[in-house]
This record gives C-alpha cells, structure tokens and sequence, in this order.
C-alpha cells in the first residue's frame, strides 16, 4: 500500500500540470476570440463565464467523493474535457448560430470543474505538516502549463497566421495539437492513479451533501469571517485585471492603444519567458519563508505582489516596440508577483499552523474564481471605455488598495 501511495505522491507535478492545463485552455480561449475579431468587452465576459463551474467545488467535492472512485473521476473528467476540445477545434467560427462550439465549451467548463475538485483533495492530502517540497511544486507546475499550453499554441496559431492567412484555419491546428496534450496527460494520470485503492468515501449523496452544507454554515459563521473572505477575494483583484489586460494590451493595434504583437511574440515574451520567471520567483519565496518564517517576509511579499503593477503604466506610455524590453519589464512584474503570492497561499492554507479544513480550503478557492469572473467580466469593458494607459491606471490603484487591505487585517488579526 506504501509503494502505491508514494506511487501517487511522485506523480504530484503531473496531476498540478494537468490543473493549470485546463484552466489555461479556457484562458487561450480570450486570445482567439481577440483574433477571431470579437470585442473585448464581450470576450472577457465570456471567457469569464466558462470558468463558473470552478467556483462550485464545495458543491461538486461531495460527489466526487461518494459517487464513484475519485481517481476515475479525474480521469475521465480530463478525458471529456480534451474531446471538448477537439469539438472546439472541429468548430472554430464565432457564428452566432454555432451552438456546437458553444455548447462544447460548456461541456469542457463542467468537466475541467469536476477534475479540479476531484484533484484537489488528493494535493491537500500531500500539504499536510507544511511540507514545503510539495508547496514548491505546486504553482511552477501548475505555471508549466502556462508554458506548455499558451506558449505552444500561441506561438503554433501565430505561424500558422502567417503560412495560411487563414485565422480560423491557425485556431483549429493549436486547439487540436491542445487536445492531444490533454489527452497523454490524461492517459499518464491513468498510469499514474490506475493502482491506487479506492480515495472516496462510504457516504451517501445525501448524507455527504448534508455535512458539506452543515461545514459551509459554520464557516461563514466563525468570527469575522466576512472580514477574511473579503481580504481573499478583493486582495488578488487587481493582478487578475491585470492578466488579462495584459493579453490584449500585448496583441491588439497600436490605433486603440495596443503594443500590435503578433500572438507567437506575446507567447515568448509572457507566456513563455516571464512566466519562467514568475515560477523562479515563487519557489525563492517559498524558500524564504521556510528559512525565515511568514511574518518577516509578509510585508516585502505584499509589496512585491502589488507596486510592480506600476511597470504596465510605463508601458501604456510609452509603447516600445522592442521586444526584448517588453520582455524584460513583463519578466521583472511576473517575478515579483511569483515571489508575493507566496504570502497570500500559506496565508489561506495554513491558518493555525497545519493544513486547513477542507471547507476552508474549498471556500477560498470559490472566492479566488469569483475574484477572477469579477475581474474578467469588467476587463473588456474597462479597457473599452478608459483606454489602456487609465485601464493600467486604475489597475495601478486597485494594487494600492489591496496594499491596504493587507495592512488593515494585519492590524485586525493583531486586536
């Protein structure tokens, strides 16, 4: 039983990888409607809404764990997310009578949500006593699909533009080459967890469901509950503006503000280099943190996580067309939002010292996402209306804010 399990904890960098691959694939999704020749305001919104499922993991984590053996449910999950893909790929036009790209993308929401959630309980399983080996792969791997997925696809989809001056055409070649990668990855998973004894529990759905609500309860009701779920939420706000802002700053014409990258420059310059650089940032900050403790380095965490922000000012300003300064300036912000975010995850997964509930850890992650539909509902629009150089300024001031709200409940956590 022994050599099983560890069986299973080496393969922690594949299940992580795996996470972030479906949810990166949703995100590519805002850079082809961009390309496609949709509006801003209405792909951010949309490309919002497909990550809804993801905030329904204290929902979805009861039948995860009665319905069925929990490692099947993330591999076939994964299986029916890939094959959404596929349909995608088969289907690229943004026809508004194309309800089967749409109704595939829905299809690929639920089934992405039902393996994180099917996933998740196996890495919290692993965060146990800090063990700060799994905390720094965690994020890297998961930044590894930024990588693997965005970058290749950008960097594939953007080529193809150019060979086939087809748009359309470029899409349909990097969705299918991202269906076959989630497909090896589901079939390694499968090698990986095929051996494992069964991780669910001998619960009924009813039963199961009736504890989690009774959990949810209770979480809310803990004292100043409101105040921490705020600080989760509103904190990581402005990085999320951020990120997408920085997709279609990256990409669109110089005319409406934008720095006119074709899609394969942006996946070097963002996907591929910076965050390279953002996961050299985090495991540093992971590191110092376990030689020095959280408290030391809380402060210069926050900072880094939110002054950085001021580097995209600059570039509204003054749009440089070189790209190896855009490269250095995105590299220097992703490692400083590497490095601080360290602060903000030990801060939600370890609240008394040792890994928190699961209810706690599921109702963050569900403020986490909304915080991420929030912003992505607003980006466009945002964007539309002030033009990127006040979008960066107003993204600028939410960076300050959230400095602030980080004061204010270290001040309160002290009362």
């Amino acid at each position: 039983m022994q050599k099983r399990i560890n069986r299973f904890h080496a393969s922690l960098p594949l299940l992580c990888f795996a996470r972030g691959m479906v949810v990166m694939l949703m995100a590519v999704s805002l850079v082809m409607f961009n390309r496609l020749g949709m509006g801003n305001g209405v792909a951010t919104l949309v490309t919002s809404l497909f990550l809804l499922p993801l905030a329904l993991r204290p929902f979805l984590s009861p039948v995860m764990e009665t319905m069925g053996q929990r490692k099947w449910w993330m591999v076939l999950s994964l299986v029916l997310f890939g094959v959404t893909m596929y349909v995608v790929a088969e289907n690229m036009t943004l026809f508004p009578d194309n309800w089967k790209m749409w109704v595939a993308f829905a299809v690929a929401s639920i089934a992405g949500a039902c393996f994180d959630a099917a996933a998740a309980e196996n890495n919290r399983e692993l965060l146990e006593k800090r063990n700060y080996g799994v905390l720094k792969a965690m994020v890297p791997c998961k930044l590894m699909a930024v990588v693997i997925v965005m970058g290749v696809m950008m960097l594939l989809a953007g080529n193809m533009e150019v060979v086939s001056r087809n748009i359309e055409e470029s899409w349909t070649l990097a969705f299918k080459v991202a269906t076959a990668i989630v497909l090896i990855i589901a079939f390694l998973l499968w090698a990986a967890v095929g051996k494992m004894s069964d991780t669910g529990r001998n619960v009924a759905v009813v039963e199961a469901w009736q504890q989690r609500k009774t959990a949810m309860a209770d979480w809310w009701k803990a004292d100043r509950r409101w105040l921490f779920a705020l600080f989760v939420l509103f904190f990581p706000l402005h990085e999320f503006f951020l990120w997408r802002g920085t997709l279609l700053f990256l990409v669109d014409k110089g005319s409406i503000g934008g720095l006119s990258f074709s899609p394969q420059e942006m996946g070097f310059a963002f996907c591929t280099v910076a965050t390279i650089i953002a996961m050299a940032g985090y495991v540093m900050g992971v590191e110092c943190v376990r030689k020095n403790g959280l408290r030391k380095w809380c402060l210069v965490m926050a900072l880094a996580f939110t002054l950085p922000d001021a580097i995209y000012v600059f570039l509204a300003y003054t749009m440089p067309s070189e790209l190896w300064l855009v490269t250095v300036c995105l590299s220097v912000e992703q490692w400083c939002c590497g490095f601080g975010i360290v602060a903000f995850i030990l801060y939600i997964m370890y609240g008394n010292g040792e890994v928190c509930e699961k209810v706690h850890l599921d109702m963050c992650w569900s403020l986490v996402i909304a915080s991420i539909i929030i912003s992505g509902c607003l980006t466009g629009v945002m964007q539309d209306y002030l033009g990127y150089r006040r979008f960066f300024i107003a993204v600028m001031a939410m960076a300050i804010i959230a400095l602030c709200i980080a004061g204010w409940m270290a001040i309160k956590r002290k009362e």
